[in-house]
């Protein structure tokens, strides 16, 4: 298990691996956002040591991401460093710096990086040689991640096969594993066949609701139309992030 863990806020994906691939020959446990809201709730729930935090973001900006950390006890001592490529006029980058350990303009050097942030955590531990060549091996995944808790074995095989290398497919076997992993890795889609009945109870309901609140898409599995229990369920919540269909992975993975 890594030593440290590096939680990355940023909406531009291409930035967010930049930073990962800077990262690459250490020994650390990456998470990432990709609005100012998730990385909130990760840095609330996954106990980062460090947060790398961009500031032009949806949802909520860097900054206001950043005031809400500082203002949760839960999480308001884990180091920060802004990363944006922003101006900011001098009074407004002085009021960030009083929330943040370091402010780092894009495009970055991956020495000033890496000296940053060993300054504020520490010397990072490097990867052994056999952990590096088995990386070197897998493809870095880009795209969508998926989390999957499917009975159908046969479409589950079609998920997987579909998402190819280039996204990250999550397996899980109950809700309450389901429940748990979402809340480590935020995945952009939650793809189930289960039917009404089995998100009635209490961790079916969590999900939802934790589902809703982080705007995860929820793709449901229906081959017939949802009777009314599920009908209430949705009138009742933000109906857009659920999709009741018979699942075309091909869709999803290509959704912008």
């Amino acid at each position: 298990m890594a030593e440290k863990r590096i939680l990355i806020v940023d909406d531009q994906m291409d930035w967010r691996l930049l930073v990962r691939m800077s990262l690459d020959n250490y020994d650390i446990e990456i998470i990432e956002a990709d609005d100012g809201q998730k990385g909130i709730n990760l840095a609330e729930s996954a106990n980062p040591d460090l947060i790398i935090m961009d500031n032009n973001m949806p949802v909520l900006t860097g900054y206001e991401a950043i005031k809400k950390i500082r203002a949760n006890p839960a999480c308001r001592s884990v180091p920060i460093i802004m990363l944006t490529s922003k101006g900011f006029d001098a009074q407004m980058k002085e009021m960030i710096m009083l929330d943040v350990n370091e402010f780092i303009s894009k495009p970055f050097e991956e020495e000033k990086l890496i000296a940053s942030i060993e300054k504020i955590i520490g010397k990072l531990p490097e990867k052994s040689q056999g952990v590096q060549q088995q990386q070197q091996q897998q493809e870095i995944v880009i795209g969508k991640k998926l989390m999957v808790l499917i009975e159908n074995n046969y479409v589950k095989k079609n998920i997987i096969e579909t998402a190819g290398a280039r996204n990250k497919v999550v397996e899980v076997s109950t809700k309450d594993e389901l429940l748990e992993q979402s809340k480590k890795q935020l995945p952009d889609y939650i793809i189930s066949d289960m039917g009404l009945a089995d998100w009635n109870d209490t961790t079916g309901v969590e999900v939802l609701n934790f589902a809703l609140t982080n705007n995860i898409h929820i793709v449901l599995d229906f081959s017939k139309v949802p009777n009314d229990g599920l009908k209430r369920i949705l009138e009742a919540k933000n109906t857009s992030l659920f999709e009741l269909k018979p699942i075309r992975i091909q869709e999803i993975i290509e959704e912008e």
